[in-house]
């Protein structure tokens, strides 16, 4: 969460530092600041918290976002965002995976001589995010150690939702032979239609 609120944050500083923002006055930055700020982009609820009476917030929050100013940097706050949500959406198709192609031979080796970890400091870089799990355990018979990686099958099956690997197959309809395109197909009672095409 507090991944997301710094990405938030920087785009807000690097938005209020541009030239489309530094251009608008004072109160058209306070109602851009409000505007993005509200889940759902309401201009009327913007308008109020703005300073704007009840009665004209409505016609002012729509005047404002068709505002060329207004509009400039609106536009410049979606392409940030745009871009930060690329980049996030990179991060987590990199976690994954790790997660879905992490290789049990990285964390430990076994022989006829039994189990070793790897030590921590001798995995490779990231890898220690794969591990969900770690315990240890003494016995009178001597020690137990588990490791416990995150769910592959659960990671490849995201990463194939991600991908559209999973996507439904287009159902084919056709009549008499021919394809019906994108639409909603609707049957009819011909009424006695075709006999009188065909006279």
């Amino acid at each position: 969460m507090d991944y997301l609120t710094d990405i938030q944050k920087s785009i807000e500083e690097r938005l209020i530092n541009s030239d489309n923002y530094q251009k608008l006055t004072e109160r058209r930055k306070i109602f851009i600041r409000n505007y993005i700020a509200d889940p759902y982009r309401n201009a009327t609820r913007a308008a109020m918290r703005s300073g704007y009476s009840e009665a004209s917030a409505r016609q002012s929050g729509s005047n404002l976002i068709r505002s060329p100013g207004v509009r400039a940097v609106l536009d410049d706050y979606d392409k940030m965002l745009h871009a930060e949500n690329t980049e996030l959406k990179i991060k987590i198709i990199k976690e994954l995976c790790l997660i879905a192609f992490a290789d049990i031979k990285e964390f430990m080796s076994w022989s006829q001589h039994g189990l070793r970890l790897v030590d921590s400091e001798e995995l490779k870089e990231n890898l220690s995010r794969v591990i969900a799990e770690m315990s240890e355990n003494e016995h009178q018979h001597g020690t137990n150690r588990k490791i416990k990686t995150h769910d592959k099958l659960k990671a490849i099956a995201e990463l194939n939702r991600m991908h559209g690997f999973y996507a439904k197959e287009e159902l084919d309809i056709t009549s008499k032979g021919e394809k019906v395109e994108n639409g909603t197909v609707v049957m009819l009672p011909s009424n006695g239609r075709e006999k009188e095409n065909e006279e």
